[in-house]
């Protein structure tokens, strides 16, 4: 997602990048995609259409993952972190997650003390994500 829509279609749903290569590929369209964007959020909306694209999808919800990732400037676009873990208490039967990136810090650990335990992560650096994500 981006300031421009709550869906970027950068991979087919069930088909993700096979190759090295196929993933500098994707990094590399996501990366333009975001010198080009307008300023906006659409966090909630594109955090709820990908737990929607699950339960509609052909596969057991209970293997599939929904990762969130955000910069966690939630108080910029007035999102609160008791709607992320509503949406996430609706669809329980999902492994859903919050990864947090972000040099807000304070602000993204206020948002994590409200989510469910165990399930929103903080980064200060990109270089982090590897290690949250295992």
């Amino acid at each position: 997602h981006s300031g421009d829509s709550s869906k970027i279609p950068l991979v087919e749903f069930g088909n993700p990048p096979q190759s090295k290569l196929d993933r500098l590929r994707l990094l590399q369209t996501m990366f333009a995609h975001t010198q080009y964007t307008r300023s906006g959020d659409n966090t909630v909306r594109a955090f709820v259409r990908g737990l929607g694209d699950v339960v509609e999808g052909d596969k057991d919800p209970a293997d599939c993952h929904v990762v969130l990732l955000s910069d966690a400037n939630f108080h910029r676009y007035m999102i609160f972190p008791s709607d992320i873990r509503r949406i996430m208490d609706m669809h329980s039967n999902i492994n859903s997650h919050c990864l947090f990136i972000s040099s807000l810090w304070e602000e993204a650990k206020e948002i994590r003390e409200e989510l469910p335990p165990g399930r929103a992560h903080l980064c200060l650096k990109t270089t982090d994500i590897p290690l949250v994500m295992n």
